[in-house]
């Protein structure tokens, strides 16, 4: 049952050329650009990320994620200027196969009055391919491709961020000319806009820092409510989340000399669909390149989830 529900799923979007804009990681703090292109920069210095997410690993057709992210802070500009490259595999044998690369650029203007908006602009590049050798069909049909197929497509996103003090906002719109995903030749299905929103706050109690925070996305019918809260005690980092419509997670993550953060996430499903879906795995590492810059960060504690 679970993989006749697994391959029906991928292989619906196969045949309609749908993908999600942003795959969901559950930390979704741990490269903050990610998401929301507004914290291009955001630490001050130059800094390097690594992300990987094993979804459903108990599921024949599976899902793994990985996307690598540098960005950093140009004084002469006023701007943080970042990459994203992203990889994601469906299916043990890549039956969906999908590659990115985001430019972000995010500059950075501060009022007196103590507010920096964070506006931001970002373009995307996707290549994804389909192996139909992988699907089996009833009836043989010959507006269906054969082999493997390939499409590119590319996007641009626009938001902006606002910190104050140590209250922090973001809306990012991924999407905005909504590429078409289609597979098929004379046809077209666009890629529906994805919109972003993300509020939180850092509290700080002498060693101990405190950040809840809400995030939002919704793409087309579907929509992603979450409230999560991380605390960090000196050089040790934890955090929980909710999702409101049916999954749950937990991390973990030490800091060494303020340069290198790794950390681990694990999220389930709570809804009916437990039952049909394991548990998801994901890792995260962070690296300062600059060890002075580190400590200028705008907000030390966006870390985990």
């Amino acid at each position: 049952m679970k993989r006749a529900l697994t391959i029906l799923f991928a292989t619906t979007i196969a045949l309609n050329g749908f993908t999600q804009s942003k795959v969901n990681f559950s930390q979704r703090m741990a490269t903050p650009s990610y998401f929301f292109p507004e914290f291009t920069g955001w630490h001050g210095g130059l800094q390097a990320n690594l992300q990987y997410r094993n979804q459903w690993p108990g599921v024949p057709a599976n899902y793994n994620t990985y996307n690598a992210c540098v960005d950093g802070y140009v004084d002469k500009i006023y701007s943080g200027i970042g990459i994203n490259l992203g990889h994601d595999r469906a299916g043990s044998g890549g039956l969906i196969v999908t590659n990115n690369m985001e430019l972000n650029l995010s500059p950075k203007l501060s009022t007196k009055n103590g507010i920096t908006f964070m506006p931001a602009l970002s373009g995307k590049i996707t290549h994804q391919t389909v192996d139909w050798t992988q699907l089996t069909f009833n009836q043989p049909d010959p507006s269906i491709p054969t082999g493997i197929t390939s499409i590119y497509n590319a996007s641009v996103g626009a938001g902006l961020g606002i910190i104050f003090k140590e209250t922090f906002l973001a809306a990012h719109v991924h999407d905005i000319n909504q590429p078409n995903q289609s597979f098929f030749a004379g046809s077209s299905n666009k890629m529906p806009r994805t919109y972003s929103f993300l509020a939180g706050r850092v509290f700080t109690y002498e060693n101990i820092k405190v950040t809840p925070s809400v995030s939002y996305h919704q793409q087309a019918g579907f929509s992603l409510l979450t409230v999560a809260c991380n605390v960090q005690y000196r050089w040790i980092y934890v955090g929980g989340k909710y999702d409101l419509n049916g999954f749950a997670g937990f991390a973990l993550g030490g800091e060494l000399k303020e340069r290198v953060r790794l950390s681990y996430s694990y999220d389930l499903t709570t809804s009916p669909l437990a039952s049909q879906m394991t548990g998801s795995h994901e890792i995260a590492l962070r690296v300062w390149l600059y060890k002075d810059r580190a400590k200028k960060q705008f907000l030390s504690n966006l870390a985990l989830m």
